[in-house]
This record gives C-alpha cells, sequence and structure tokens, in this order.
C-alpha cells in the first residue's frame, strides 16, 4: 500500500517530488502515465522535473490528470499550487496543457468551477451520439471522460463539460449514502425482529442477509434512481430515498445467486452466500451434504431479498398513487435481470461467442437494471415527462453497457484486494463477455484454440490466468473494449444536452457516468 503524504501545508514542487517517491515511480514513469491517460503524448520527463523544482506550475489541465494519476484529490494539489511560487526564470509560468492555452479565469471553467481534464460532447446536432469523434487539441478535449458538467461559450447546451476528481462523490452528495444506508438498516431491523420470533433457526438467515446489504456495496443503483428523480423535478424526502434503496435488495438477490450459479467462493472478499452456509453446516456436523445446503440457503436467501425489494418499496411512505405509477418499471426492471441471467448461462452452455450476443447478455443481465432502469423509477415518481423519459434511456442504456464492459475487464484483469474476487474468475467461469468474442474474433486458429482451452476451466490457475489474459491483451480485445467504453460514455453524456435537467441533478448524472465506468472495483 502507498503511504500517504504526511499532512501539513507544502508547495507543490516538494509535494508532487513526494507523492511520485512514494509511489517508487522515476520522473519519466509520472510522464508516461500522464500522457496514457490524457491520450496526449506530448509531455516530458523534463517538464515533470520543471514542476518539482518548481520553475514551473502545472495548467488545470495536467493538475487535473495528475490528481488521478496520483490518485489524490484535486484540491490538495490546487491547495498546494497556490502555496507555490516557481523559481526565478519560471515565474508566474503555467503549462497551459497540450494546445498551449491556458483554462480561463486562473484555472476555473466557464462555469466558474475549478478546472479538471476536459471533455467536450458535442450535442446530438452535430454528431451521432456513440461514434467516436476526433480528439480536439487542447484541454477541451481529452480521451478519458471524467466528472462535472459546465457550460462553455459555444452555447447553453452544446457541449456537456467532464471533469476529474468531484470533491464529492455523486453518491455522498445530499448526504445520500448515509440515508440510504439508515433505510436499509431501519428495513432490515424490523425484518429480524419478524423473523427471530417466527424461529430461532432464522437468527443466522437475518444476520446474514444484514452482512450481505450493510456490509458493502456502491449504492450506485439507488443513486442513479435518486438524481434521476430530482433531476426530473422530484423533491427531496426521505420517504423517496427509502423507496429508491429497494434496489439494493434487487441487487443483493442478483449477486447471490449469480454467486451460486457461477460457484464463486468469494463476494467483496467475503465467503459467497453459498458458501457460507455450507461451512455452517460443516462446522454444526448436520446430517446431508453441506454444499447442497448451501446451494439451497442461497436460492432461498436471493429470493427472500427479491421479496424484500417489493415490501420496501410500498412501506417506504409514499402516497399509493406514486407508488403505482413506478411500479411498472420495477416489474419490468426485475424481469429483464432475471431473463438477463438466465441467458447468460445458456450462452455459456451453447458456447455462443459472437459479440452480437455477448451485447445482448450484458444489456439484460447488468446494464438495464444498473443505470436506465433505475432513472425511470426516480422518473417516474417524479411524474416526468416523456422527454426526461427518452432522455435517460438515451442515456442510461450505453452507460450501462460500459458500466458492463468495465466489469468483464475488472472480471480479467482486475485487482483482488480491490474487487473482492480472485484475478481472473470470470476465465474460470467461462464468461463469454464483449472482452472474450472480442479477442476470439480477433485471434488466428491457434490462438483461438488456446483461448477456449482455458476458458471454463475450474481449476485454471495463476500461470494459466497469466496466458489468457497476454493472448486476450495481445489481440487487442482489452483495447477494443476500452475504446467502446469511452464510445458509450460519451453517447451516454451527449443524452444529457438533449433535455432540461435540474443542475445539481445534471451534474451528478456526469459524476456518477464517470464513478461507473472509470472503476477498480
Amino acid at each position: 500500500m502507498i503511504p500517504s503524504p504526511p499532512p501539513g501545508p507544502r508547495p507543490l514542487g516538494p509535494l508532487l517530488a513526494e507523492l511520485r517517491t512514494t509511489r517508487g515511480w522515476s520522473q519519466q514513469r509520472v510522464a508516461a502515465e500522464l500522457c496514457a491517460a490524457a491520450g496526449v503524448p506530448t509531455l516530458t520527463r523534463h517538464e515533470v522535473s520543471r514542476w518539482e523544482r518548481q520553475r514551473r506550475l502545472p495548467g488545470d489541465f495536467w493538475s487535473g490528470w495528475l490528481a488521478v494519476v496520483l490518485g489524490v484529490p484535486g484540491e490538495l494539489l490546487a491547495e498546494a499550487a497556490a502555496r507555490s511560487r516557481p523559481a526565478r526564470g519560471g515565474a508566474g509560468r503555467r503549462d497551459a496543457g497540450p494546445s498551449g492555452a491556458s483554462r480561463p479565469h486562473a484555472g476555473r471553467d466557464g462555469a466558474g468551477r475549478p478546472g479538471r481534464p476536459a471533455l467536450a460532447v458535442r450535442s446530438s446536432r452535430r454528431a451521432a451520439p456513440g461514434r467516436r469523434r476526433r480528439a480536439e487539441p487542447g484541454p477541451r478535449r481529452a480521451r478519458h471522460a471524467g466528472a462535472g458538467v459546465g457550460r462553455d461559450r459555444r452555447g447553453p447546451a452544446s457541449v456537456v463539460r467532464v471533469t476529474h476528481a468531484a470533491p464529492v462523490s455523486p453518491v455522498d452528495r445530499a448526504g445520500l449514502r448515509q440515508r440510504i444506508d439508515k433505510a436499509l438498516t431501519e428495513f432490515l431491523a424490523g425484518q429480524r425482529g419478524w423473523l427471530t420470533t417466527l424461529d430461532d433457526g432464522l437468527v443466522p438467515v437475518a444476520e446474514a442477509i444484514e452482512a450481505f446489504v450493510l456490509g458493502g456495496g456502491k449504492r450506485l443503483r439507488p443513486a442513479f434512481g435518486y438524481w434521476g428523480y430530482r433531476g426530473a423535478g422530484g423533491v427531496d424526502s426521505d420517504q423517496v430515498v427509502a423507496a429508491l434503496a429497494a434496489l439494493e435488495f434487487v441487487q443483493a438477490s442478483a449477486l447471490i445467486h449469480d454467486d451460486l450459479m457461477d460457484r464463486s467462493d468469494t463476494r467483496r472478499g467475503e465467503p459467497a452466500m453459498h458458501r457460507r452456509f455450507a461451512a455452517r453446516h460443516r462446522a454444526a456436523g448436520w446430517s446431508g451434504d453441506p454444499d447442497g445446503f448451501g446451494d439451497a440457503a442461497a436460492i432461498l436467501l436471493g429470493d427472500l431479498c427479491l421479496v424484500w425489494s417489493d415490501e420496501l418499496l410500498h412501506s417506504a411512505g409514499l402516497d399509493p398513487r406514486t407508488v403505482a405509477r413506478a411500479r411498472p418499471v420495477f416489474d419490468e426492471m426485475r424481469t429483464e435481470v432475471t431473463v438477463g441471467q438466465y441467458l447468460d448461462v445458456l450462452t455459456q452452455a451453447t458456447g455462443d461467442t459472437s459479440l452480437e450476443r455477448a451485447g445482448k447478455v450484458a444489456r439484460y443481465k447488468s446494464a438495464k437494471y444498473t443505470v436506465e432502469r433505475p432513472l425511470l423509477l426516480g422518473a417516474a415518481l417524479a411524474d416526468a415527462p416523456a422527454e426526461v423519459h427518452a432522455a435517460y434511456s438515451a442515456y442510461g442504456l450505453p452507460l450501462g453497457e460500459a458500466f458492463q464492459l468495465r466489469d468483464d475487464v475488472l472480471g480479467v484483469f482486475g485487482d483482488p484486494e480491490r474487487t473482492g474476487k480472485p484475478a481472473g474468475d470470470d476465465l474460470r467461469e467461462g464468461k463469454r463477455t464483449y472482452l472474450v468474442a472480442a479477442a476470439l474474433e480477433a485471434l488466428d486458429d491457434a490462438g483461438r484454440e488456446l483461448l477456449l482451452g482455458g476458458l471454463g476451466d475450474p481449476g485454471l490457475d495463476a500461470a494459466g490466468v497469466a496466458r489468457l489474459r497476454e493472448l486476450i491483451t495481445a489481440s487487442g480485445a482489452l483495447e477494443r473494449t476500452e475504446r467502446r467504453i469511452t464510445a458509450l460514455t460519451e453517447s451516454a453524456l451527449a443524452a444529457l444536452t438533449a433535455v432540461d435537467l435540474e443542475t445539481e441533478a445534471r451534474q451528478s448524472l456526469v459524476d456518477l457516468a464517470i464513478a461507473a465506468t472509470r472503476r477498480t472495483d
């Protein structure tokens, strides 16, 4: 683990040098990481050296990317820069970014917010959403999306300005995460009380679901629902937050069942539900097959979570007419994720490796219920007009697919300490993801034979995982998947320019897009 820099005010140069050396990086490595992240190959180690020696200060473009690459808040670098004075010979000079033009108003964007690397996404009147656009020079455009919405001088709705390192996560704005957790905690406490009066043997059931639901999770689905509701003009209330927290039980049900079907050992670094109850059976010395007991328990607890999602939606305290308005979206979402899961199982059984099939599975198994349906649920609760529903679908569908593609990448290349699952688990499970389908399409016969020979092998060891990773990378599939994530995210962000939304909600939806697609867990 990289040690955090000690607290205390410091100028930017010494701070950058310390952040770099704690990572064991050279100045050349910092320059390479910045170029790769920003998609701009012009920065050299000499410029990094100038920053550290305070011969020059990085401008807003590179300051934003420094925050991303070094993994620190942008505010930390901004405060350090404010305490810095360039050394003689470089006084007052700032690196403006690749175009040579610094950002306006002393490091603030056109909306008066602190500048960060920006991705300008044109409205659909200028370019079809989803098409890859050539990078414009300068800080107006960077290869990867970040977080933040602003307006530039070309028009009030022609550009979604995307910036990195949002000061507060959109899941934490308006106290949202704490309010979601409070609603879940109170609901689960009530369910525990009812279960324990029924039978003492149900105490472990209550404990297991509490640990699963309250012990982790990004809370992205309720956040999409909440900011979709707020964007459509909905008035904030704890009852709305509680109703949207029901999405966490849908997610819990899907994950518990998914782990069972994939025979996964862990989830978020803890034993998967079927493993947890199998271990309980063994420890108690009960009769019968421990694994069979664990499987049965996981099926039932997953079903119970789905039942409780209904109960929480209806008991959150909303007007019955409001709930009735949202009910069709909620029902359709749960149907989609269930049939999507079946399509995933079917695809593994049939061995279909087409990109079209991989895309359909991703869309229904994860994409729609992760982003689009929560947004539409929020819109329904707010009684939003048809144009808002249409814009949310245009934003949510590509973004949900990008979210799933990021999941696919993490399933093969993710760090187990971050993902909470063993490295290469998707390879052992034989997942026919877009990433795998793209590799199979690009490889020659010998490469395909090697990849298919290891795919779905539960005994695949670390060396085998490494070999398959090398095949996938060499085929260009990883790069292709990353390009598609970027294109889908751009398409999603472009959709936000087509509808009038409440300002804070629009900002949060942009930030959520980046949180969903640039995550590492």
